[in-house]
Order: structure tokens, then C-alpha cells, then sequence
């Protein structure tokens, strides 16, 4: 001791001492009015036994050492004694300056330095010091004059128990037979150093490396790579690796080698000592014999050699084999998988003392011959006892093990997925590894994952189970009371209460995500804002202990208030540094004593943008976290960077939840319904979006339609509205229920087959989309057999080039039941307008006359190449003065009112020629479309792509434009079938980014919640906030708002997965690790939308990619999609944008669709081999049925002028059926699957592709 302890820390004061129960050795110093507990370590001494003890320490790090182990650190030393304290005290030792505290111990050797003594220094001072020779804890002197063992032998009756520890257990160490069993020692081969389970490191001579083992990782001893391999017969501290004379060793082991072709001569598994021949030196040895055909034990000493068995093998490569091996004085006996193969007689000799410390303990090798095993071994474990048989068949299991419980086993991990074996989610993104593989994610990508919720903790059990059967690590002082009107209980928070939850459960579960995600929760704080509250704040939540002091921590993660109670963070602060980083400010709060708020706190991966920069220099950073109270956003911040998390460390002590984990700093407040999600849910957070989202179900017996939405209960209730319904096809709606505000809402006055619409409409109704949701509403539909005519007008020459893939797609449209028309069009010339227009007209008024000989049949038209592209208007809805002018407009060929098309507008550009819109010239004047579109129209047209000639997932024959065209064509074809026979893996999900945030609410972000809730139900995870064109989980719709031009859209930057732009351009999808998984794009930004402008177009361009992208549509807002929950294909929306009821809808001229209008989303695996034969006048079919279960199955035959027809009104569960009136003309058949199908919008029977016969 120096110096002298005070209150305030004054005086300087430097300790080295014990606790007063002398079960603590702690070094605590004192100085500048602070104290520091640098080192406090438990310690289990025992009396009259020699420690050798060291501190070191400086400025950054205090450590203690005890016999030359390191087992303690802590803070470094910045306050101590100053120079006159140190020279007024000297150094007290033993006791305190007043003589009071004595230690009550014997001490020697005392010596002091001034710098820091190294690991090894510390280790060498031990060895050559210690009166312990054979470091069995015993003093020599003592050994010699008291116990008469061994001073020389750790182990001197050698049965497994070193002296020291057999005095400490009461036995006796000089008789060999009464050592308490024990095991010996563990290796599992996991760490780098291949340290066993008390840190013994092998001695190598070549290479062992570690390859996928039978549990984690094994060692490979191979001929090639090693000479060498050995650990110590006993290690310094006495304790032995193995005991030769009585015990057991079990370990894996999977040879590179048939039986009898493996190994030559005799290659120990494990052996220790040397065969002599004069058979006295001392041998033990498992060994491999006559080529790998046979596994004996062989013993040698005092002249003699022994065998205990010599057992045959049928080993194959590859295979693993559990193998235990039991031998004593009575007996040894040889276990492999489970099974007694051989017994034998008992270890009869054994090497001594020194021929077991000279050799070691030698795994696989064979110095002299330089041959090993040539194998991997692995969980190699040692006894001093013979296991029982119970003991070998517990260890034992067929079944390769799953170390991390994570759904995987070892082996899978590491030689299939290369994810960690002993990590239950290896990318940490909340989702275990099993988990991930099941939900065809990608456990290597953290980006990559099925939003859910993570867990849920809602205080209504004593024992705070959560909602996983999660416990606490920690509950002290824990009050519950009556929770609000939603029921249940909540835990209040005060000064002294603890309650902590892990992280992460044992099977990998996260229960909260620190990088991205939402936590919502309701707070009844026990105070008003303005209460003043402790200075250092208050916690709501915390992980770790922040920091402001030592360079030694293990990092924080916070959310928390100020003293005043008015302003809300969410900071975080990176292992052993001190600033911490504010991720978002929530300020001017106003929070009232005994009221609930409710809290949601949304937060992602820090990203930013910025308009054609290239550096994250440069760029802004962008909005990525938000605070929500009561569904009002009242806070933001920039989002998470990885680099400023707490370190796994702090993660291991869990989080609390209204206090530090101390349980001080509470929040003073009771906390309900505590959940957490691994995705960010900023689109649901805002009452104004998430209250409008319904979803129905419906029901027939009895029959009835439920209409829900997702029930939070805000401080207000649940928005109030009006529930309007019709029959579809009728104008008028009728009010069922006013003011309504409940969570669900039954209609049981409907009927089977019947189709309603349903309005839900605030009753503050205004003329704002998001004011009205309309859901259309089936009722076990009946399937759709015949859809309609599609108008396929083909780009002159381009079906021929197409060749067998055209011939496939007109298949597929036949095949889902569309009547084909097809046209032919000279390709659009830039050059020669007129000539344009004149096509034009040709191919509209050839529409137009299949549309008027049944108008009340369904069209769709599909424009396949190049064709004819008309233009309209002078508006830019861009936003951009200098694109004013015709825009690119499909819709007008599916448009017949010749009065709403005039021509007299003009317009003139300078910017681009195209742009230029003057009287009779045949581009058109209207800004939006008319009220009526009688034919929705489709494209898939890839001209002027020219940065996908460099695709890397194209094979060209030259450098033409028309062959780039031809296998772009030909590949969206393709990918087209895939999809359309369910082949192309898809969630159900749509994932939004809204990069503009002066875009309205009526914009994308509520068409993509709306959408979602209809096509696939309620829940947050049908739609999430994220960025598109990063996806590489496969998503259904993609929403994309952001800035633009005419070939790219911008994308955001997060940190760890930037290139070099901040936007993504066509020339970025030339390469097929850049595709984004999204099958329908739904996209607004500037000038891309008139997508026939300028070479490179970004909405035709998606389309380009190998997998994905089938469609995209321009401007979000206007697209109507939620009839595709029943079967609908995607052209309903643009029949949508026309609905005479909605007196609010003016759809701008530049809508149509890009890709193919006829899909749908829900496809189905049709039935496969299909064959026809002729059975007495009759034909027979047989066919494989759909890989879907409950299918039931429709048959049509092709009649030689109608097309296909229905031969059976109700579908069959078998695989076959006779046609007893067939055509005998060139008899074709079909086969479609037929599955009940459900959605958020109701129920149909949805048909699948056809499958179309062959005649045998």
C-alpha cells in the first residue's frame, strides 16, 4: 500500500489487497478526486500453499497474474499518490500504515519495475521460482518431507490425479487405486492453435490443418503434410493429458481410405513411449495395421509385449466412426459406433515416467516411418476411468451434431452452406441458420432475410416469459400492474428494479437486432415532462455500459431520455472508445403523468444519397431512423453505422428494459407489450397509412366476409369510418355501418361465386386517396377457363427469328386461356414520323374491330418488338421544364374515343425533336387518359439497350442491334414460362423506398401498404421500407421513388455495400450478380418514363435481367392492382385507371405496361406428361399430377375452328379420363391443375399453365 485511502479520492492512495472475505484479490487506486477498482479476481486460496503472484500495469491496461497465468485485466492507472503522499508513506506491506489490516499471509521474493513485465516474462519469472518442480501443487519440500511423493512426478501413483489435487480431494497420491474418476482432457480442434480444453498446444512438425470435422472442425494428419504431432504426457501445471494404465479415449474419426487400402505398416491413432527391441523402453499404442484392415492395442515393457485385441475393419472412405476404447489392469475393449467389437487383457505394462514425458502424447503419426493416418480426427477425449457401457452409447449418436442448435448440422455448415458451425446465425441479421436455409434466404448475407417479428414480451405472466418462452436473465424488485384497456399487465420501472432479456436465446434467436429493425412498445410514464430527473437521464432501453472515461469497454447501446424528460435518443458507442454516436433525436416531446403512449422507434443501416456523386465524401446522408408516439412521427435521425455497436461481450450480459442494467437510471414509467421485428416498419407506423390497410377473409359455412385491419390500439382508437358496399359492376355504393372504429367487421349477406366491392371511407372524408380503400371481395370464385382475347402484334420478322420460343409463349397464353390474335407491324423508324403514324392507325383500328365485334368480351393487347410507338401531350409530370411535350403513349391503341384524341396543340422543343408536338401531326394532345380505356395494352420491346451487348449473361453470335434485340426478346420469353409454371421462387412482399420525401401519402408508400394488405393479408412484413434494387430475397412488387434520369434511378448508399455510383444505371444490369430479385417494378423519377426518348431506358431496361423483372410501370400512384388477388392479370390496372365512379382519378397519358400483361401472381406447378391413346374408338389420357398437394384437375380438347373446349364441368382428382367422342383429326388435349387459392382480398379456384398432350 502507498499513500492513504479517502471519501473524495484527495489524498492518492495505490492498494494491492483482499476483500475482507479474502475470496477477492483487488488493485484499486486513488488520486485526483477519483477512485479506480483496476483489478478485482476472485480467488479460491487454500492455507499453507505458495502463489506466486504480478501486477502489471500502465497507463491503458492493469493485469494480473497468478503462477504465471494470466487471469485478470482491467483498467489501466491514471490516478494515484502524488510524489510528496508516496514519499510521506512509503511502501506498507502486509498491512496498513497504521498496522491495521493485516494480510495474515507469509510473503518472498517481492520485487518491484518500472515498465510492464510481458506474458512470458511473467511465466519464466514463475518457473524459476517455483518450489513446486513438478507443478502438482505441492512444494518440493514438502513432498519430500511430509506426503514422501514424487517431487519429480506430478502424478506419482499415476492414476490419472495429479499429488496436489488428490491431497485437495482427500485421497491418497501415493495409492494408485483410489484417484476420484475424472476426465483427463478435451480436444476439439476448433481454435486456431488447436489448444485443448486447458489451453494445451500441440507440438507440430508439418502442417495439420483444420478441415470440416464430425463435429465443427477436425484435424486432417495426412502423410503429405505431417511428420509430427504431439501434445505433453502432463502439462506444467501438473495436470495430465492422458493415463495409459486405467482410463478410456474416445474420438471421430473419418479415413481417406477403403479398408486394406489405407496406411502401410503400423500408424498410431495415439500412442506414447517407443517400441524397443529389447522391449523395455516402454511402449503404449492404438494403431492401424496391415493397411488400414484391422485397429489393434499393443503395450510393451520390462521385456514384454502385449496385445489387448486386434479387431478387423470394413471402413470406407469418407465415412465417420465413433470409436471408444476402455483398458485397466482386468481388461481393455474396443467400441466403434455404438457396437463392443473386440475385448481383450488389460494394460499389463505401460511406458514410465520418462518415456511418457520424452514422447508425449503422439495423435496419427509416425516419426520414424514418416506415415500417418491419413484421415481427419476430431472430439478426441480422455479419461481416467473406464467409461461404462451406458457411457460410450449416450455419447454416441448416427446423427451428425448441430454444436450452435441452430437447425443445421456441423457437417451441413461446413462443407455445404460455409456458414459457422458454432455461431446459430453466422450474418447476425436475427434469423438462425436453419431458419434462413428453410426460407431459401441466405444466412452468409445479412441484407438477405424474411422480415418477422423477433419476439415479444407482454408482462402479463409472474414470471415475464416472453413470446418464445424467453426468460429473463435478470428480475429484481419486480412490481406488475393492470395494463390499459387492451388487457393484460405491465412492468413498472423504478429505481432498483432490474429486468434484463438476452439478446440472443441459445438456439440463435435474436430477440432484438441492433442494426436494423423496429421496437414498439406502450409507456406510462410516472411523471410530466418538465419533472426533473436525474442528471445522467433515464433508460428506456440498454445494452452494455456507456462509457466517457477508459479506453478498455465493451461498448453501449441506448435508448434514452434527457433530465427534462422532453427529448428522446437513440445512441450506440463501439468497444473501447469513448464517443458515442447519436443515431436519432426525438426533441420537444410532451409526455403527461398516467397517460399511455404508444412508442414505436423504426431504424436502419446509415445510407446516403446524393445526385450524381460518386464519394461518400460528398454525399448526403440520408434519413434511415424514425421515432413514432402515438403514430405521429416525431423524430429522425440518419440511421446505424455498424462500426459504432457494443462488441459481443456486451451483447452476452443482455438488455434491460427501463433502467441500466444495474438498475439505475429507470425510467421511472410502466412498460407494456414490449416488441421487437428485424425489419424497419416506417410505412405502418403513420395512423394515417396503417388504419387503412384491410385485408377480408371469407367463409361458406356459414357464408360471410370478415374485413380486418391490423389492430393497434393509438391514443385516439382506431380510425372511424364509413363501410360502403356494391355489387361489381354497379355504381351506386350503400352504407352497411357508420362511424365504425372497431379492428374487424363481418358481412354475412352475400354469396357463394358473388364478387363485392367494399369501400372503407374516412368519415372526414375528403378527396384524398388514402381517405378511401376499396377492397374487391370473392367468394370461392369459380375458375376462369377462357379469359379473353389477347392482341399479340409482333415486330415484323421477329416471331421467326424467335423461332421455338415464340412458338412456346403463344403456348403459355393458350395455356392460360387466352385466344390469340395475332398481328403483324413494320418496326417504329425515328426517321420518318408519318410512317409511324400511318401504322399506327392501321394497327388500332384492326384492335378497335375485334374489340366492337364483342365489346363486352375481355382484350388485352401485347406489343412484341419495336412497334409503333404513339405520343401525346405537352405536360412533363416530371417536373422538368425541358421534357414538356409527347411523351411515349401506349395506352392510346387501346383507346377508341376518337373526339378525346384531338390533335391541335402545339409545343416545340429544343431539347429533343421527339418532344415536339405540333396540329394534325398525328401526336396527340391529351395530358391524361380518358375515363374509358376499352383494351389495357402491354410491350416488351427491347431496342436501343445497348449496354446489354456487354451482358455477361448473354452469348451473342455478333455485334448487330437486332441480335442483342432477338435474345433479349427471346430470354424475357423464357423466364416468362419459368414464371408462369412456377418455377421462379418468389415471397410474397413488397418492398418499398420512397427517396422523395415531398412525394404525398396518396403516392407510393400507401398504394404499396394497401396492395400488400390486399393481395396477401394482414401483417407488417408483406410490406416493408427497404430499397429495391438491392433485393435479393425474391419480392413480388418493388416500389422505387427517387430521383432519376433517362437510363438510371438512384439508389441510396449504405455503408459495407457501395460501388462506385449512387445510382443504378441499364449498364449496371449487364452483369448478373447486379440483377435486382423483383418481379414487378412499380418506379417514379424523372425522365424515364417516357421510355422512348433516348437510347438506354431504365423501366424498359429492368425487363433486361436473366430472372426477374416481368414488368414495370411508371408512377405508382395510379396503378389499382388489388383484383389481381383474385386471378386477375396485371392489365386490370389499367381498366382500373378508367373507373367512371371515382370522380378523383386522372391517370397521365404516359401509363401503360411494360412486359407481359397477362400474368398473374399466383401461379401453380401445372400436371406434367401428358399422353393421349387411342383405346376402342376412345381416348385414353394419363398424366402426371401437379407437385402441389389437394389439385384437382380440368381436361379440354382442341376443336379444329372454336379452339379449346371444356370437357368436364367438374374437375377430377384423378390422373386420368377417356374422351368417348373425340376428334379424330389431329386430336390435341390440355390439362390444368385447379387449387383453391386465398388472399387478402377473398378466395377463387385458381387454374394452372395447361400441360398439353402427346400422342402415343
Amino acid at each position: 500500500e502507498l499513500g492513504a485511502r479517502s471519501p473524495d479520492g484527495s489524498k492518492g492512495w495505490w492498494a494491492l489487497q483482499f476483500n475482507a472475505n479474502r475470496d477477492k484479490l483487488n488493485f484499486i487506486t486513488q488520486g485526483n478526486g477519483q477512485t479506480e477498482f483496476n483489478i478485482s479476481h476472485p480467488i479460491n486460496w487454500r492455507p499453507d500453499r505458495w502463489y506466486h503472484v504480478s501486477v502489471t500495469y500502465g497507463l491503458f491496461e492493469s493485469t494480473l497474474f497468478i503462477n504465471g497465468e494470466l487471469v485478470g485485466r482491467g483498467s489501466g492507472v491514471s490516478a494515484y499518490p502524488s510524489h510528496e503522499t508516496a514519499l510521506a508513506s512509503g511502501i506498507h506491506i502486509g498491512g496498513s500504515a497504521q498496522g491495521e489490516f493485516n494480510a495474515n499471509v507469509r510473503l518472498d521474493d517481492f520485487e518491484t519495475f518500472n515498465y510492464v513485465l510481458s506474458e512470458s516474462d511473467n511465466l519464466d519469472y514463475y518457473l524459476a521460482t517455483r518450489p513446486d518442480e513438478d507443478g502438482d501443487g505441492i512444494i518440493t519440500y514438502d513432498e519430500n518431507l511430509f506426503h514422501l511423493t514424487d517431487p519429480h512426478n506430478p502424478d506419482s501413483d499415476y492414476d490419472g490425479v495429479s499429488d496436489g489435487k488428490e491431497l485437495d480431494e482427500g485421497t491418497d497420491p501415493s495409492y494408485e487405486f483410489d484417484g476420484l474418476p475424472r476426465q483427463l482432457a478435451a480436444f476439439d480442434f476448433e481454435g486456431a492453435r488447436l489448444e485443448g480444453n486447458r489451453n494445451q498446444i500441440p507440438i507440430i512438425s508439418g502442417q495439420a490443418p483444420q478441415v470440416p470435422g464430425w463435429k465443427g472442425y477436425g484435424i486432417q494428419l495426412s502423410s503429405e503434410l505431417i511428420d509430427a504431432f504431439h501434445y505433453k504426457d502432463v502439462e506444467l501445471s501438473g495436470a495430465p493429458n492422458i493415463n495409459v494404465r486405467r482410463g478410456s479415449i474416445r474420438f471421430w474419426f473419418q479415413p481417406e481410405w477403403n479398408a486394406g487400402e489405407g496406411p502401410g505398416g503400423v500408424v498410431p491413432i495415439i500412442e506414447m513411449g517407443e517400441q524397443s527391441t529389447d522391449q523395455r523402453y516402454g511402449w503404449w499404442s492404438l494403431h492401424f495395421h496391415e493397411n488400414g484392415s484391422r485397429i489393434r492395442l499393443q503395450m510393451q515393457g520390462r521385456g514384454r509385449t502385449f496385445s489387448g485385441f486386434d479387431q478387423a475393419l470394413d471402413w470406407k472412405a469418407g465415412d465417420w466412426h465413433h470409436v471408444t476404447v476402455t483398458f485397466s489392469i482386468r481388461g481393455s475393449a474396443l467400441w466403434i459406433d455404438g457396437e463392443k467389437m473386440a475385448s481383450g487383457i488389460g494394460t499389463i505394462e505401460f511406458p514410465k515416467l520418462e518415456a511418457r514425458a520424452e514422447s508425449g502424447m503422439v495423435l496419427g503419426t509416425d516419426v520414424k516411418s514418416g506415415q500417418a493416418i491419413n484421415g481427419v480426427l476430431d472430439e478426441l477425449v480422455t479419461f481416467n476411468y473406464e467409461l461404462s457401457q451406458n457411457q460410450i452409447l449416450n455419447d454416441y449418436s448416427p446423427t451428425p451434431p448441430d454444436s450452435d442448435g441452430d437447425g443445421l448440422s456441423d457437417l451441413e455448415e461446413l462443407t455445404i452452406y460455409n456458414t459457422n458451425p458454432n455461431d446459430p446465425d453466422t450474418d447476425a441479421d436475427g434469423i438462425p441458420d436453419g431458419k434462413e436455409i428453410a426460407d431459401g434466404s441466405n444466412p452468409l448475407d445479412a441484407y438477405l432475410f424474411k422480415p418477422q417479428m423477433l419476439s415479444q414480451f407482454s408482462f402479463d405472466e409472474e414470471n415475464l416469459v416472453g413470446n418464445n418462452a424467453q426468460l429473463p436473465l435478470v428480475s429484481r424488485e419486480i412490481k406488475l400492474e393492470d395494463s390499459f384497456e387492451m388487457g393484460g399487465m405491465g412492468y413498472q420501472s423504478k429505481e432498483g428494479s432490474q429486468l434484463i432479456y438476452k439478446v440472443r436465446e441459445e438456439n440463435g434467436a435474436l430477440n432484438i437486432d441492433l442494426r436494423r429493425g423496429s421496437i414498439r412498445f406502450w409507456m406510462k410514464p410516472n411523471w410530466s415532462t418538465g419533472d426533473v430527473g436525474h442528471p445522467f437521464g433515464s433508460r428506456i432501453l440498454e445494452i452494455g455500459r456507456i462509457n466517457t472515461q477508459s479506453s478498455q469497454s465493451k461498448g453501449w447501446w441506448g435508448l434514452y431520455m434527457d433530465q427534462g424528460r422532453s427529448t428522446m435518443y437513440l445512441a450506440s458507442q463501439a468497444p473501447n472508445e469513448r464517443q458515442w454516436h447519436v443515431h436519432l433525436t426525438s426533441d420537444r416531446l410532451d409526455f403527461e403523468k398516467g397517460q399511455w403512449y404508444e412508442i414505436e422507434l423504426n431504424y436502419g443501416p446509415q445510407t446516403v444519397f446524393a445526385y450524381g456523386v460518386k464519394t461518400p465524401q460528398n454525399a448526403q446522408t440520408f434519413v434511415n431512423s424514425f421515432l413514432y408516439i402515438n403514430g405521429i412521427q416525431r423524430g429522425s435521425g440518419p440511421g446505424i453505422d455498424p462500426s459504432t455497436l457494443p462488441g459481443p461481450e456486451a451483447l452476452e450480459k443482455g438488455f434491460a428494459v427501463g433502467s441500466q442494467l444495474d438498475g439505475a437510471l429507470s425510467v421511472d414509467a410502466t412498460i407494456e407489450a414490449l416488441t421487437c421485428y428485424n425489419f424497419p416498419q416506417n410505412i405502418w407506423n403513420k395512423v394515417v397509412v396503417r388504419d387503412r390497410s384491410w385485408a377480408a377473409e371469407t367463409s361458406l359455412s356459414p357464408p360471410m366476409v370478415r374485413l380486418s385491419r391490423i389492430n393497434r390500439v393509438s391514443a385516439k382508437g382506431l380510425n372511424s369510418v364509413y363501410i360502403e358496399r356494391r355489387r361489381l359492376g354497379e355504381y351506386e355504393w350503400h352504407i352497411l355501418e357508420e362511424n365504425y372504429t372497431g379492428a374487424s367487421w363481418i358481412d354475412d349477406d352475400i354469396q357463394e361465386g358473388g364478387i363485392y366491392e367494399y369501400r372503407l371511407r374516412d368519415t372526414d372524408f375528403d378527396n384524398a386517396d388514402f381517405r378511401r380503400v376499396t377492397l374487391t371481395v370473392g367468394i370461392h370464385l369459380q375458375p376462369v377457363h377462357f379469359r379473353g382475347n389477347v392482341i399479340l402484334v409482333s415486330e415484323a420478322g421477329l416471331p421467326q427469328s424467335l423461332d421455338l420460343d415464340y412458338e412456346q409463349f403463344k403456348s403459355d397464353l393458350t395455356g392460360d386461356g387466352w385466344h390469340l390474335i395475332e398481328l403483324v407491324a413494320q418496326r417504329h423508324d425515328e426517321t420518318n414520323w408519318l410512317q409511324n403514324a400511318t401504322e399506327i392507325h392501321r394497327i388500332r383500328a384492326e384492335a378497335r374491330a375485334v374489340y366492337e365485334r364483342a365489346p363486352a368480351y375481355p382484350n388485352v393487347m401485347l406489343l412484341l418488338g419495336h412497334v409503333p410507338v404513339p405520343r401525346s401531350g405537352l405536360e412533363a409530370f416530371d417536373g422538368h421544364e425541358n421534357h414538356r411535350g409527347a411523351w411515349a403513349a401506349d395506352s392510346y391503341y387501346g383507346s377508341f374515343d376518337d373526339d378525346f384524341w384531338t390533335d391541335k396543340a402545339t409545343r416545340l422543343s429544343r431539347a429533343n425533336p421527339r418532344l415536339e408536338n405540333r396540329p394534325n401531326d398525328k401526336k396527340w394532345d391529351p395530358d391524361y387518359l380518358p375515363r374509358i380505356i376499352e383494351i389495357p395494352v402491354g410491350r416488351i420491346d427491347f431496342s436501343n439497350l445497348h449496354s446489354f451487348g456487354a451482358a455477361d449473361f448473354l452469348d451473342l453470335i455478333d455485334e448487330k442491334p437486332w441480335t442483342l434485340e432477338v435474345a433479349l426478346t427471346r430470354q424475357y420469353l423464357q423466364k416468362n414460362h419459368r414464371y408462369r409454371h412456377g418455377l421462379t421462387p418468389v415471397e410474397k412482399r413488397i418492398s418499398y423506398f420512397n427517396g422523395m420525401g415531398f412525394l404525398p401519402l396518396n403516392n407510393g408508400e400507401f398504394q404499396a401498404v394497401n396492395l400488400a394488405s390486399s393481395l396477401f393479408g394482414l401483417g407488417e412484413a408483406h410490406a416493408i421500407a427497404s430499397r429495391p434494387l438491392y433485393e435479393n430475397v425474391p419480392v413480388m412488387f418493388g416500389y422505387h421513388e427517387m430521383r432519376a434520369s433517362p437510363f438510371g434511378i438512384q439508389l441510396g448508399w449504405e455503408y459495407g455495400r457501395a460501388s462506385n455510383t449512387y445510382n443504378h444505371y441499364t449498364w449496371h444490369l449487364n452483369q448478373a450478380q447486379n440483377e435486382p430479385s423483383i418481379l414487378f417494378y412499380m418506379m417514379f423519377g424523372s425522365w424515364f418514363g417516357d421510355w422512348n426518348l433516348t437510347d438506354e431506358n431504365w423501366l424498359r431496361g429492368v425487363l433486361a435481367t436473366p430472372n426477374y423483372g416481368l414488368i414495370s410501370v411508371y408512377y405508382p400512384k395510379f396503378w389499382k392492382l388489388q383484383k389481381m388477388a383474385l386471378g386477375a392479370p396485371f392489365a386490370v390496372g389499367m381498366l382500373e385507371m378508367g373507373d367512371l365512379t371515382d370522380n378523383y382519378r386522372e391517370a397521365p397519358r404516359m401509363l401503360s405496361i411494360m412486359g407481359d400483361p397477362t400474368l398473374r401472381i399466383h401461379t401453380l406447378t401445372p400436371p406434367r406428361a401428358v399422353t393421349a391413346r387411342l383405346v376402342n374408338n376412345q381416348i385414353a389420357l394419363n398424366w402426371e399430377g401437379s407437385t402441389e398437394e389437394g389439385c384437382r384437375y380440368f381436361i379440354y380438347r382442341r376443336h379444329p375452328a372454336e379452339g379449346y373446349q371444356l370437357l368436364n364441368d367438374t374437375s377430377t382428382e384423378a390422373t386420368s379420363f377417356v374422351d368417348d367422342n373425340p376428334w379424330f383429326v389431329e386430336p390435341k388435349y390440355m390439362v390444368r391443375a385447379m387449387k383453391p387459392q386465398s388472399s387478402g382480398s377473398g378466395s377463387y379456384r385458381n387454374l394452372s399453365q395447361a400441360a398439353y398432350s402427346k400422342m402415343e
